[in-house]
């Protein structure tokens, strides 16, 4: 017997509605996202800054998402999403950890130094999210929930790193996050040099019960 769950998260970040003046636009809330942007109180960001500036770290490069203090392990861990360019790496959070004595011991996640020459989008919002629609009708998603079609969009340009086979090596492209306004699943990722889909994800896990 397979059981599902569906997964809810919260993001932040900063929403502008824009609707095209196409005629078959959709409406299109379009996210942005910079360091500067935190939902973390201001007794959390200066314990940040003060771990970072203790162990020489430059906390400007980063968006701050959680502060987590484990007095078990004696350990505090800083959640972060890091920046190329000014583009959002998607899909890579990064979690530093700092000891007893307030020193940095170790860091999980991609802690890359890229630079993307050309930041400017390729492809335009309403192709953006007809991939996403193309994506939600192969799931089932638009069958099952028709009025989706009739919501708007949030979208998010961003970067994402990919891996190469060819070169055995990975490499960042500019890619769109997309999802139904306000809600975090579905999801997806389209690269945003060849209007592929990256990656998609419509939220449900299914878990594999034990035999009894």
């Amino acid at each position: 017997m397979k059981k599902w769950m569906i997964i809810i998260t919260v993001c932040f970040s900063i929403l502008s509605c824009e609707k095209n003046g196409n005629e078959n636009s959709y409406c299109v809330n379009t996210i942005k996202n910079s360091p500067t942007i935190t939902t973390l109180s201001e007794s959390e960001m200066n314990a940040i800054k003060y771990l970072f500036s203790r162990n020489h770290l430059d906390y400007t490069k980063y968006q701050f998402t959680k502060f987590v203090e484990n007095p078990f392990l004696k350990l505090r861990y800083v959640y972060c999403n890091s920046f190329a360019s000014g583009l959002i790496i998607f899909d890579n959070e990064i979690r530093f950890d700092f000891d007893e004595n307030d020193n940095f011991c170790n860091s999980m996640g991609g802690l890359f130094d890229v630079v993307i020459s050309n930041t400017k989008a390729s492809m335009k919002q309403d192709n953006v999210v007809e991939v996403f629609i193309g994506e939600l009708k192969r799931d089932g998603w638009i069958q099952a929930y028709p009025e989706i079609l009739e919501g708007c969009f949030g979208i998010e340009f961003g970067c994402f790193c990919l891996y190469s086979l060819d070169k055995c090596d990975y490499y960042f492209t500019k890619a769109w996050k997309i999802t139904q306004a306000g809600i975090e699943y579905p999801l997806a990722y389209i690269n945003d040099e060849n209007s592929e889909l990256i990656y998609y994800f419509n939220g449900i896990q299914y878990l594999k019960m034990p035999p009894r």
